[in-house]
């Protein structure tokens, strides 16, 4: 098989023998000769990498301008198909109408930028896309949002003539902005990128446009394994490479195509890994019961790592083996002797590369070491934060964590018992709720309380608040010099012992979801902090989760092989056994369910034709019926917004996802509780808990009347909120203000779940404070079309009762309904109008 002969190349050294031969082929001799003319020196990015003359691309000539036909690109031919690319340089400002000429004259429909735009403070590329609608030279270009993730972005362009606007085009653009001048991406990265590529060009003509910042070492990289792979997907896995043959054929037709020794073994370490695999890892969602019960049985193939009993096993191990164990060397912080005792398990230490440094700093021994690491995600790098649950020496150095990366959600996937010494709790607990308790320089305060359900995790909501020292005066260290903001802490006691539990499948899912939801409702750059007793044991399972969920409503496809790969980059011990790693198949068969409405939504309006959307865009945007934000996050990573200039913008307003809090005192002084941090299960009558929402994904949808036809005494209050969920429903009932220790605070808040079984029944419910009673008419819709009847995610509220004088009832908010279109909120009373929050 061709992983065992690239194995034996490259330990005998016969790898670097086939480069050398190669490279000794190259003949640097009849170069383009328009290169070198004055008018068009300044086209060229590297003055060593120039077309040869037989297979230089030219541009028709434009009026007026002898030199308009040059451009620094070559002809590539593929294994059967002749032009199948161009090599070209990336655009500077003097070649970009350039590049979209030529992209237009050959009708090129794909576009493969081997590059970010910026390396290492150095620029590799102009932008040449703008960021809404722009013209280059006699071309006009409108770009929609990207789809970015962690490792790569895609976008999609329409293209047309200034003459003959009638005639358009589309072109994607496949940017592995993950690639470095330097470096390598990951191999999964490279093959999911070359499966979006083919999957693309499947029926579509003309060449694929191929260039990094000079059109050289990455662009014959990739083109040699983009080829191949072609190769291998039409030929049975296994068969014959012809790597050396194309890749002298690619290096004979530019100069320094793969300049060296270590991308030409780059090529070997690609399709190696992609027969080892079987192909395809990436499953439909529609195959993936049938996937299950195939991974049940033993591999017939590929792999090439010995029996195994399963493709389970198989596939984690070979992941194990594509995973570089970590060194000493790459791990030397946690070695230190002073940081040694911060550890758990002194054996699992994250690497330089890739641990949080600790800007704050609680006492004067302190340093930046803290065992945690960073994990990727599929949106973004560093998405998530695992760390071991912190030892009474380190609660400090946790909170600090918190503190210097932002972070708005926490995730803890074990729960032990209050007074366990060697895993302290390390939150805030009722007995403090209205009290500052204080590690180290963060001071954190409970807010509210959430109980935990079968299905639905318990939930801490804290507010935390950094003292700073001034920065005018440094002898006042009591200064706060930072607000105060809020994070959510999840817990959970029923993660399962068993891989194959869908209760439990669900509690992971319930928990990735609300932590994904909170951090985006909250800040979409703060990452996720995933805490287990060990740093190692479930919390791999929940970031492959939660990645699966990104990919599923992405793409409506899982892939759990390649983000369990991610996940262990940075930490190769998680996910380690065949009892986890099921899970994460399990866990991505239970999202399919759940989300099962809103994948079916997404599919619908992937299959939309592009010309149609870019044509509406337009439209609306003349019309100006709605906002465009365009968010690039390969060139804006702060995920700023950004316009066209002719729509005027306003920034949006972010709420709380969950509901207001509770105004709570600490406990009386008849208390008996002795602890600052105690269990949230004492002291239960001097502080209020609710229960979080649960998640019900696929309710049936529901229609009010017309507008017109409601009441006139309803109030109809607007406002515009970002579009995610517009099918998840079923909001939670909020209370009012409840005085502490009042007889109301002992009771538990009624939830929509529980009133309404028929979302278009009457179902009246009383909720009682010591003031007055109110009762009311809760009615739910789903995804109700915008032809003059209400839209997403409404929810109508009838209040009958007393005056109210301040303390109103609220329409209520759930954490996962965020919805495109314009929420309304319908309200009356028989007396006053009681607003809606």
């Amino acid at each position: 098989m061709f992983p065992n002969v690239y194995e034996s190349k490259l330990a005998s050294g016969i790898l670097k023998y086939e480069y050398e031969v190669i490279q000794g082929e190259v003949d640097e001799s009849g170069f383009c000769s328009a290169a070198f003319a004055e008018e068009n020196g300044k086209k060229n990015q590297n003055v060593h990498v120039i077309p040869y003359n037989d297979n230089c691309v030219i541009l028709e000539p434009e009026p007026d301008d002898e030199h308009s036909t040059y451009i620094n690109a070559s002809w590539i031919d593929g294994q059967e198909q002749e032009r199948k690319y161009i090599a070209t340089q990336g655009p500077n400002m003097k070649t970009i109408s350039d590049f979209w000429r030529m992209v237009w004259q050959y009708n090129c429909q794909c576009i493969v930028m081997v590059t970010s735009l910026f390396e290492h403070a150095r620029q590799q590329c102009e932008r040449y896309w703008p960021a809404f609608s722009c013209t280059f030279g006699a071309i006009n270009v409108t770009s929609r949002d990207a789809v970015s993730t962690a490792q790569y972005t895609i976008r999609e362009f329409r293209v047309c003539k200034n003459d003959a606007p009638e005639v358009k085009r589309i072109i994607r653009q496949f940017q592995l902005d993950s690639w470095n001048k330097n470096g390598f991406p990951l191999i999964g990265a490279v093959i999911e990128l070359t499966s979006k590529l083919y999957a693309w060009r499947r029926g579509r003509e003309g060449p694929i446009v191929v260039h990094c910042s000079d059109g050289s070492g990455r662009t014959g990289t990739f083109i040699c394994i983009n080829e191949l792979l072609d190769v291998i997907r039409k030929d049975e896995i296994g068969a014959n490479i012809p790597l050396a043959q194309y890749a002298l054929k690619v290096a004979t037709s530019r100069p320094q195509m793969i300049d060296s020794v270590e991308q030409y073994a780059f090529i070997y370490t690609v399709l190696a890994e992609w027969v080892r695999s079987g192909g395809e890892t990436s499953i439909p969602l529609s195959t993936l019961p049938d996937v299950l019960q195939q991974l049940r049985q033993p591999p017939r193939f590929g792999y090439g790592i010995g029996h195994c009993a399963s493709k389970y096993e198989a596939e984690l191990t070979l992941i194990n083996r594509l995973v570089k164990p970590l060194t000493v060397g790459e791990c030397a912080g946690g070695h230190r002797l002073e940081n040694r005792r911060k550890s758990r398990n002194v054996l699992i230490q994250p690497p330089e590369r890739a641990r949080p440094y600790l800007t704050t700093q609680d006492s004067g021994d302190a340093n930046d070491y803290i065992n945690a690491v960073f994990v990727d995600g599929y949106r973004a790098k560093n998405q998530y934060i695992v760390t071991q649950w912190p030892l009474v020496s380190t609660l400090s150095d946790f909170w600090c964590l918190v503190v210097d990366f932002q972070v708005s959600a926490i995730a803890l996937l074990n729960s032990y018992a209050f007074g366990d010494q060697k895993y302290p709790i390390f939150w805030p607990t009722i007995k403090t709720a209205n009290q500052s308790t204080r590690f180290g320089p963060i001071g954190l305060e409970l807010r509210e309380v959430y109980e935990e359900t079968e299905i639905v995790p318990s939930a801490f909501l804290l507010s935390i608040k950094k003292r700073g020292t001034s920065v005018f005066n440094p002898f006042m260290p009591n200064r706060n010099d930072n607000v105060s903001r809020d994070v959510i802490l999840l817990n959970t006691k029923q993660w399962p012992m068993s891989s194959t539990d869908e209760t439990a499948c669900d509690i992971i899912v319930q928990m990735a979801y609300l932590a994904w939801e909170w951090n985006s409702l909250t800040d979409a750059n703060s990452p996720i902090l995933v805490v287990s007793n060990d740093g190692v044991s479930r919390v791999g399972v929940f970031c492959a989760a939660s990645t699966c969920i990104e990919r599923i409503l992405a793409q409506s496809e899982v892939d759990v092989f390649r983000a369990v790969e991610v996940v262990k980059q940075n930490r190769p011990q998680l996910v380690n056994d065949l009892v986890e790693y099921k899970q994460c198949y399990n866990c991505a068969f239970r999202i399919s369910i759940l989300l099962s409405a809103r994948i079916k939504a997404n599919e619908q309006e992937r299959s939309r034709d592009p010309i149609e959307i870019f044509d509406e865009l337009d439209r609306k945007l003349a019309e100006g019926e709605f906002r465009r934000e365009l968010i690039d996050t390969a060139d804006q990573p702060s995920k700023q917004e950004s316009r066209p200039p002719s729509v005027e913008s306003s920034p949006p307003s972010k709420k709380s996802a969950f509901s207001p809090h509770f105004q709570s005192s600490s406990c009386s002084s008849s208390c008996s509780c002795s602890s600052h941090i105690m269990s949230p299960d004492r002291c239960s009558s001097d502080f209020p808990k609710r229960k979080l929402p649960t998640v019900h994904l696929d309710h049936v949808s529901r229609r009010l009347p017309p507008i017109d036809n409601l009441r006139e005494r309803h109030l109809v209050i607007t406002e515009r909120r970002k579009v995610l969920q517009p099918q998840l429903s079923i909001p939670i009932l909020r209370s009012h203000r409840i005085l502490p220790g009042s007889g109301a605070a002992r009771r538990k808040l009624p939830t929509l779940d529980s009133i309404v079984e028929n979302p278009l029944t009457r179902a009246n419910c009383t909720v009682s404070n010591p003031n007055r009673t109110k009762k009311v008419l809760p009615i739910i819709i789903n995804s109700c079309p915008n032809d003059g009847h209400l839209p997403n995610s409404l929810l109508a509220i009838r209040c009958r009762g007393s005056r109210d004088d301040g303390d109103n009832l609220v329409a209520p908010r759930h954490p996962l309904i965020r919805t495109e279109t314009e929420t309304t909120y319908l309200t009356s009373s028989l007396g006053d109008s009681h607003q809606a929050n």
